[in-house]
């Protein structure tokens, strides 16, 4: 199975396919949401099998990620620190009022590997969020990821092919 890991070929089609990728979300909402679902699941196992995360970690450069009570908890708990300290060194109040982290790219980033992963907030453990059921309600959300996470890129990339979108042009797609 060869998929596209390329970073920079990523963010390029990310760029290149925007109007691409707005007309694939319109045909997508009009699927059966059960469907897509599992047509998505599916694609998703085997792609993120074939893909080491460890080797990217470009959404940790990339994301702001939001935290809430328990994830603020589990984090503090496994850094051994006191919240006023997690909140201090690691955190900060969005425009929404949510705890997020304070830096871009995460301050847990090491080699491409997260140094608290087991204390990772819930935002970094869905993540690219393709597991999820409702997926047609978070297309938009989705499709942000398509130029950052080689995963979604190639999830989506099979998943025009899959669907036969009329609008796909592929330029040097995954095979699988």
């Amino acid at each position: 199975m060869e998929l596209e890991t390329d970073l920079n070929w990523l963010k390029e089609m990310a760029l290149d396919r925007q109007e691409e990728n707005l007309l694939f979300r319109e045909f997508l909402l009009v699927m059966d949401s059960d469907a897509l679902d599992a047509r998505v699941h599916a694609l998703n196992g085997k792609v993120s099998a074939a893909i080491d995360c460890t080797t990217c970690g470009n959404c940790c450069r990339s994301f702001i990620v939001s935290l809430d009570d328990a994830d603020k908890k589990r984090l503090q708990g496994h850094l051994e620190i006191s919240a006023e300290t997690m909140d201090r060194k690691y955190l900060e109040r969005s425009q929404m009022g949510q705890w997020v982290f304070s830096h871009i790219p995460c301050s847990f980033l090491k080699d491409n590997r997260c140094t608290v992963y087991a204390g990772r907030p819930g935002d970094c453990r869905d993540y690219p969020h393709l597991h999820q059921d409702r997926i047609n309600a978070h297309l938009q959300a989705i499709l942000a990821s398509y130029g950052i996470c080689p995963i979604v890129y190639n999830v989506i990339e099979l998943l025009k092919e899959e669907t036969g979108f009329p609008n796909h042009n592929p330029d040097r797609d995954p095979e699988i």
